[in-house]
């Protein structure tokens, strides 16, 4: 050690703690101690501070030394350390001897110095302890803990801190790497000796570790119990806890919670079954119950740890509920009573006034006593308790009442679990609470409707609620939220439990609590909580009557007639919820008439089933409830005079009473028809009311067609001429409006855009009377087509028994022509060319109409990223009117887009498309390819999206799906209708797509460009860089959905590769040519028919079809650039390749038996040659080479695009396991059928050696992966030996294993170009050369022992399945 070296460090301490010290100084200094902190030789200093008299930041210093040498530079290995700097073993034991003359004067040390001490003597008994030479460490800390002082506050220190690093924190990796040993030793020192040997019999334990050094097998883990500690440290300190907190000095207390603090370090690893040997609950009960409110609140603290606590391997599943039970509930119930009143006192347990305390003891108890009920008492899947905690329900039933909603909130989800558990409700004593819980319930549920009333006016101390219990939260916004959603959610939660358990019972208990409030003079708030309950309770009802009418069996008879029992007073309720609309003349607040809308919906339960039927009981109060009911939906519907504020208010509540009545209509269509004349004359009605608006007739429509759909009785001759009086008019009304869509410029004077450019010459007077008029016509168009798209939804997607295309049968052929009319139109209007083409007012004009058809300043902030902005107001000068009219016509136009697609999409797939024979309509073919074609290049990314996903994908999935029509005739319609647009399709959008990403791409350069002439110019083309892409991303994504479900409704024809290879492989077991496989996915059989062998298609329109879809597939890999698109059709094509190649493969080989043969004909005839856009005379043999090179030239190609290309490093784990199974089942008739299928026939020649066909297409992938620069930095023959051990291996994780190993290098040079990184020479050849290793490995271990685990050696590039390439990246 060198003496000037200590000088020069003690100088640069002074200038690191001295308050003058300059900035630069001060940094010289750190960085010299620093380098002493790395030094080899910074044990031997940091003893020498340590143990010095050089003051305390010197002392501190040193053991900063020692800390880092042993968390950095500790060796468990060889005990030489020697100039390496490493500490050995004897090194810890010196400094563990040199430190304890430190620790025994540790009185004397400052406090920061102490600490430092304790995590230095922490770290040494973390890789020290227990062992041969350290074995007496309890001893020490006893020592110490008898001295008193300093002394046991220093050995409390050391016993926590170990806790937190083992248990806790685990900031030490050591705690984890002996974790047994340390465990061990814990056990010895903490528990009695007598929950040792209940523990672990024999005073040892059996690991389940081999040993590193005798091998596989068990070895015994001593448990060390010193002599003198037979008691343990956790009863020691919960002994001394309870004397201490019994003394009145302020100092013994605050020792008392020291050891409760470190008894509760330990408390989420004591063992349930050792708890009652050391009596812990019992004793920590006991200290709620002292004078100091500090400890009260540890040992409340400690309590709730030990609550929380499962139940472990051979624990008894009570036993922590029975030692709570056995007094500790008491004791929490006894202070929970002292906090009610924090200023009071009971039994000498004063808060002294302190209310935050106060409430935070109340929580913590609730806590306590909630995880007690949900994790113990209500544990799911377990039989309850056979004791009963009857303290625990007391205690839990005094929380609920609390109205510090903090501390109640905890019991409320208790009791909701409680009420949930299937056997408990049923239990005395939770059945003989009900009553008072529910009451309870009720008084809180109205109290916080109340306090939610009063904190929207601001004041919390108005609302009852506790300045303590209001600081919980950091607003009040915050606080309004917990009671609106926490805890009134639990409160409705118990409602409905209770309810479920004894609905007679509770409809008794509501009545006198919520009768007040709905009978008039009750303030709003009550009156909210009040239909709150009702809702809840007649919903749980509800539910309860449909469970008995599914069930229509005997065994459900009680609940049935309990269920009837709750009817007749819930009739009360009805009249009441209803009354209270009539004394405010249907107006009041609307917040509160939206609330008793909702409330209206829950009578269904009081009209499901028979209770309309005559001679019913209680049949004359059902039908007046029900026609009060829907004459309380009515009033609300056409809207009263008002400011605008009060109107929109109105229009909410219209909203609300047409979602009720649609609700009922999906609930009791059955009971709707009894007064269905009524309805019908009450929406005809307020349809022609020329006040009501245009959307709340729209779902006047929905509501009508929700009845009709769900009318169970109908035939679909009734539901036709039901549904007619409401869809007449919108086809009527579609149908004028036909002549305004024939030409351009009529549909632009239709929408008002003609009446804009007018405006723009003349002035806003001149133009009002034509913009006010175009605005009413879009509004009225808009309404027409959104009913439609509500209806469609209604009727074929909703929530009815079944879809019901019937009652669009005699509306299709006026529909669907003018809908494919009406997109062909808005096409139109967005193409540029046609835009110029037509009679603006001057070119200005123009421009600035043009703008309209783009996306709106809001769309674009959201695409972007930000928010949207604020529309600017609209003030009476014509400029900003214009402006304002110019929006709304772009909203119209956006909205006409929409509904139209959606409607387009849903109607072509109808049956009702198609003639009686279900021939196409003549036009349907040509008009729908129209609309979808037209103009289509100027068709905007947004758009194309919209339209495959609303037009396209509806239309594939359902047309052909018809119950009840011959599969034969689904397929010559599908096969009519859907080549005639589908093959362009897949050719344009491909092509599109290749285009637009091109686009992309030289966009992305464009704000680079840009920035020389200023950054506003750059701003704006990066906004438009970001746009496109997001736009094109979106439209990518679905045309990959697209893709993915034609490939995908391929299962229906071909099966997985693994079910062909089953049935090829069962020689005697097939007799027959297989059918569809059993776990085929449900999808549309007539398209996957069409696509597969061209069924149904009388005229070759289909030829191609597949090979174009494929293609489509392939081209989308090439060009998009989106991981999500590239992974939803590498996921479709890797389900379907391996199936491909096993049909390319199959004429190749001759089948052993007849039966094989017959089965190997069958899946051969699956797949046609004008699918693959052969000829129609193509052979077997011509199939399977098309087969066979589109997976080597253009799949295999794809997916080596994917992986070698730095904007799919996402995909190309995917991408790695698809080229994988593909070899591994090209490999299947050779290696895992019978040796008969190895006959070759016509075996090709490769010099004078036979070739398995299998093994040839390997080959070819493989040429075909390793030529043309495809993977460069990639060994051909590394390859092709991963190739032939994808082939063999079975487990599809080793076999994607294998290929990264051969492919690392490709993969990895990729990736460093990506980070703009160039590979280095040097290290790519050691990869490579470590790659070479790793095959060679393979090889010769190869099929059976590949991983080298025998040997002990092992290759965890290959064998790890979360393999990172970025740790083989140059």
């Amino acid at each position: 050690m060198d003496e000037a070296t200590v000088q020069q460090t003690l100088q640069a301490l002074e200038l690191v703690y001295g308050a003058d010290t300059a900035g630069e100084q001060r940094r010289q200094a750190e960085e010299m101690c620093q380098r002493l902190r790395d030094s080899s030789a910074a044990v031997t200093y940091g003893m020498h501070f340590a143990l010095g008299t050089y003051g305390a930041p010197a002392q501190h210093f040193g053991l900063q030394l020692l800390e880092h040498a042993i968390r950095q530079r500790w060796s468990s290995g060889s005990d030489k350390g020697g100039s390496s700097g490493k500490v050995t073993f004897s090194d810890g034991l010196a400094i563990r001897d040199g430190l304890w003359p430190l620790v025994l004067a540790c009185g004397e040390l400052a406090g920061f110095v102490r600490e430092k001490l304790v995590a230095v003597v922490v770290m040494l008994v973390l890789r020290m302890w227990p062992s041969v030479q350290w074995a007496d460490l309890s001893a020490q800390m006893l020592r110490l803990h008898m001295l008193g002082g300093a002394y046991a506050e220093m050995a409390l220190r050391v016993w926590q801190t170990l806790g937190e690093e083992m248990f806790v924190y685990d900031g030490d990796a050591m705690a984890t790497v002996r974790k047994n040993e340390l465990t061990n030793g814990i056990v010895g020192a903490l528990l009695p000796v007598a929950a040792v040997a209940a523990l672990y019999p024999g005073g040892y334990r059996l690991s389940s570790e081999p040993s590193s050094s005798s091998g596989a097998g068990k070895k015994a883990s001593i448990i060390i119990v010193e002599p003198g500690n037979e008691d343990g440290w956790l009863v020691r300190w919960a002994q001394q806890a309870q004397e201490l907190a019994q003394q009145p000095h302020d100092a013994a207390q605050a020792q008392a919670a020291a050891l409760i603090d470190t008894l509760a370090t330990f408390l989420d690893w004591v063992p349930v079954r050792a708890l009652a040997a050391t009596q812990l609950v019992a004793r920590l009960g006991s200290l709620l119950r002292v004078g100091s409110a500090h400890v009260r609140l540890r040992a409340g603290a400690a309590l709730e740890t030990l609550a929380r606590r499962h139940a472990g391997a051979g624990d008894d599943r009570d036993a922590l509920l029975q030692q709570f039970a056995a007094g500790a509930l008491d004791d929490l119930a006894h202070v929970y009573a002292t906090t009610r009143d924090a200023g009071g006192s009971a039994d000498g347990a004063p808060w002294g006034g302190d209310e935050a305390d106060a409430l935070a003891m109340a929580r913590s108890v609730a806590q306590t006593a909630g995880a007690l009920a949900t994790q113990h008492w209500a544990r799911k899947k377990a039989a309850p308790p056979a004791d009963a905690p009857r303290q625990l329900a007391e205690l839990l039933l005094q929380l609920v009442r609390d109205r510090r909603y903090t501390a109640a909130s905890p019991a409320l989800g208790a009791w909701a679990a409680v009420l949930r558990h299937e056997a408990l409700p049923q239990t005395p004593l939770v059945a003989g609470t009900l009553g008072v819980l529910t009451q309870h319930v009720l008084h809180m549920l109205f109290a916080v409707s109340g306090a939610l009333q009063t904190l929207a006016a601001g004041d919390a101390a108005a609302a009852g609620i506790s300045d303590a219990d209001a600081e919980q939260f950091g607003s009040a916004a915050e606080l309004r939220a917990f009671l609106a959603g926490d805890v009134r959610s639990r409160l409705l939660a118990i409602v409905r439990g209770v309810c479920a358990v004894d609905a007679p019972a509770f409809v008794g208990w509501m009545l006198p609590a919520v009768g007040p409030a709905l009978g008039g003079g009750a303030q709003p708030a009550a009156v909210e909580a009040a239909l709150l309950t009702v809702e809840a309770a007649l919903a749980t009802l509800d539910e309860a009557q449909q469970s008995v009418l599914a069930d229509g069996s005997g065994a459900v008879a009680a609940q049935a007639d309990a269920l009837r029992q709750a009817r007749a007073p819930c009739y009360a309720l009805g009249r009441l919820v209803l009354d209270l609309g009539t004394r405010d003349g249907g107006g009041g607040d609307a917040s509160l008439a939206m609330r008793r809308l909702q409330t209206l919906a829950a009578f269904a339960f009081l009209l499901r089933g028979d209770a309309l039927a005559d001679g019913a009981a209680g049949a004359d109060d059902a039908r007046a409830l029900l026609l009060g009911v829907l004459q309380a939906c009515a009033a609300h519907l056409a809207p009263e005079a008002g400011d605008a504020a009060r109107a929109r208010e109105q229009r909410q509540v219209a909203r609300r009473a047409t979602a009720t009545l649609v609700r009922l209509a999906v609930a009791i269509p059955d009971a709707l028809m009894h007064v269905y004349g009524d309805l019908a004359q009450l929406v005809g009605a307020r349809l022609a009311d020329a006040h009501v608006p245009l959307a709340t007739k729209c779902y006047l429509r929905e509501f009508h067609v929700a009845l009709v759909a769900g009318a169970t009785a109908a035939t679909p001759a009734e539901r036709q001429a039901l549904a007619r009086p409401v869809l007449a008019p919108l086809v009527d009304a579609l149908g004028a409006s036909v002549p305004a869509l024939q030409t351009l410029e009529a549909f632009a004077r239709h929408v008002g855009l003609a009446a804009l450019d007018r405006a723009h010459g003349t002035g806003l007077d001149a133009a009002q009377a034509d913009l006010l008029a175009a605005r009413a016509r879009r509004a009225q168009l808009a309404h027409v087509l959104m009913s439609l798209h509500v209806c469609l939804q209604r009727t074929l997607d909703g929530a009815g028994p079944a879809p019901q295309p019937a009652v669009w049968t005699e509306h299709v052929a006026a529909l669907l022509p003018a809908l494919l009319r009406l997109v062909r139109g808005l096409h139109a209007l967005a193409a540029p060319a046609r835009w110029r083409a037509m009679p603006w007012a001057s070119a200005e004009a123009r421009a600035d109409l043009f703008g309209v058809l783009g996306p709106s300043a809001a769309e674009l902030a959201l695409i972007v990223g930000g928010a949207a902005p604020d529309g600017p107001a609209e003030p009476a000068d014509a400029p900003l009117a214009l402006a304002a009219e110019a929006r709304g016509i772009q909203q119209a136009l956006g909205a006409l887009r929409d509904h139209a697609y959606r409607c387009v999409g849903r109607l072509a797939g109808l049956a009702a498309a198609f003639d009686a024979s279900l021939r196409l309509m003549p036009a349907l073919p040509a008009d729908f390819t129209g609309c979808l074609f037209a103009d289509a290049a100027t068709v905007e990314p947004r758009h194309w999206r919209l339209l495959l996903a609303a037009v396209v994908r509806p239309a594939l999935a359902h047309v052909g799906r018809w119950p009840g029509v011959a599969p034969a005739t689904c397929a010559a319609a599908v096969a009519g209708f859907v080549p005639a647009w589908l093959l362009p399709l897949l050719d344009f959008s491909a092509q599109r797509l290749e285009i637009e990403w091109a686009e992309h791409a030289d966009m992305q350069q464009a704000p680079a460009a840009a920035a020389e002439p200023g950054a506003e110019a750059a701003a704006a083309a990066g906004v438009a860089a970001i746009v496109h892409e997001k736009l094109l991303r979106d439209w990518s994504r679905t045309w990959a959905l697209v893709l993915a479900d034609l490939l995908g409704c391929l299962a229906q024809q071909l099966p997985a590769a693994a079910r062909i290879e089953h049935d090829l492989a069962s020689s005697a077991r097939v007799a027959a040519a297989p059918g569809p496989p059993a776990d085929a996915p449900g999808g549309n059989a007539a398209l996957a028919a069409l696509l597969a062998t061209g069924e149904g298609d009388t005229d070759g329109g289909s030829a191609g079809l597949l090979a174009a879809t494929l293609a489509a597939a392939l081209r989308l890999l090439r060009c998009a650039r989106d991981s999500a698109a590239v992974r939803r059709v590498l996921a479709s094509l890797a389900a379907l390749a391996p199936s491909l190649a096993l049909l390319a493969l199959l004429p190749q080989y001759a089948a052993p038996t007849a039966a094989q043969a017959s089965a190997s004909a069958a899946y051969q005839a699956r797949l046609s040659s004008g699918a693959l856009a052969l000829a129609s005379a193509a052979t077997a043999a011509e199939r399977a080479a098309y087969l066979a090179r589109w997976l080597s030239e253009g799949y295999a190609a794809a997916l080596a695009h994917v992986c070698r290309d730095a904007y799919h490093v996402e995909s190309q784990d995917a991408a790695l396991h698809a080229l994988a199974d593909l070899l591994h089942h090209a490999a299947a008739l050779t290696l895992r059928m019978p040796a008969a299928w190895a006959s070759l026939q016509g075996a090709q020649q490769e010099g004078q050696e036979q070739v398995d066909p299998g093994l040839a297409l390997r080959r070819a992938i493989v040429r075909r992966l390793c030529t043309d620069g495809l993977l460069a930095g990639a060994d051909a023959e590394a390859v092709a030996l991963a190739a032939e051990e994808c082939a063999r291996e079975t487990d599809g994780r080793r076999r994607r294993a294998v290929l990264r190993v051969a492919l690392a290098p490709m993969l990895a040079v990729e990736q460093s170009r990506m980070f703009g990184a160039a590979p280095d020479a040097t290290a790519l050849r050691k990869l490579r050369r470590d790659l070479d290793d790793g095959m060679d490995g393979l090889a010769r271990e190869a099929p059976d022992g590949w991983t080298n685990r025998s040997d002990g050696r092992s290759h965890a590039l290959v064998d790890a399945d979360d393999f990172d390439l970025a740790s083989v990246m140059p």
